[in-house]
């Protein structure tokens, strides 16, 4: 169930969505009914669901007199807030998504490989309308924020969640939406959420560089499973038919 949540930024609701992935995950997709969330720590950037430097040193300040003892429990208060970090960036887990009216090939080249490469095209309302209606899981989602970790000056320390919605500017080519889980539960290095994979996939694409045998497969496996979607052959790299 898609809940709102004011601490997130949600896209507007026609936002196109695109989640690259290679073909065995697409197949899983489409066989499992479910939407894979991977565990933040997963993830291959070390900064994930942490603060930034300002977070830290604002954490850090104490007030001047204190006693030993005072001190001391400063101190242990701090040590405490780094572990109530690191434990949440182990039952955060997150759905990622590229926001882009166009299809992207640095993100080809990244997610979904060479040969039988996927791309499936949706929207945020899309996104919303496909999650289970029952209570559980309480799927949020929100915009990634790009912030230089170094510099960045904030107003105020966040709530826990707020950092998993954040990343290093390096990674803005990816402009980034997430979906976002908490599994306080499971070891599994990711939780899946049952969708309507119907109501997900607006289109499909296959990769540039697949073979024209390969869109063919792609296809089948779509009438296999019943989506009334055809699967088109990326078209990016194909010279303009107008010269």
């Amino acid at each position: 169930m898609y809940s709102e949540q004011p601490l997130f930024r949600p896209p507007a609701d026609d936002t196109t969505l695109w989640r690259y992935m290679d073909f065995e995950k697409f197949v899983s997709l489409l066989e499992r009914r479910t939407l894979y969330f991977a565990r933040l720590t997963s993830l291959a950037d070390p900064f994930e669901g942490l603060p930034v430097r300002r977070h830290m040193e604002i954490a850090r300040q104490s007030p001047t007199g204190l006693s030993e003892q005072e001190t001391t429990k400063h101190k242990e208060e701090i040590e405490g807030y780094k572990r109530s970090i690191e434990e949440k960036r182990k039952v955060y887990f997150v759905s990622c998504w590229h926001m882009n009216r166009d299809e992207s090939y640095a993100m080809w080249k990244i997610y979904a490989g060479a040969g039988a490469g996927i791309a499936i095209r949706s929207r945020f309302h899309r996104f919303k309308a496909a999650l289970p209606a029952t209570p559980l899981p309480q799927v949020l989602a929100g915009t990634v924020n790009y912030v230089d970790y170094d510099t960045d000056q904030p107003l105020r320390v966040p709530y826990l969640e707020e950092l998993a919605f954040s990343k290093r500017r390096c990674f803005d080519f990816e402009s980034e939406f997430r979906g976002f889980v908490r599994d306080d539960e499971t070891e599994a290095p990711g939780v899946e959420v049952p969708v309507d994979v119907n109501l997900l996939v607006e289109q499909v694409y296959v990769s540039p560089t697949s073979p024209a045998w390969i869109r063919e497969l792609v296809q089948a496996v779509l009438d296999r499973y019943g989506l009334k979607v055809e699967a088109i052959q990326s078209g990016i790299l194909t010279g303009p038919s107008y010269f």
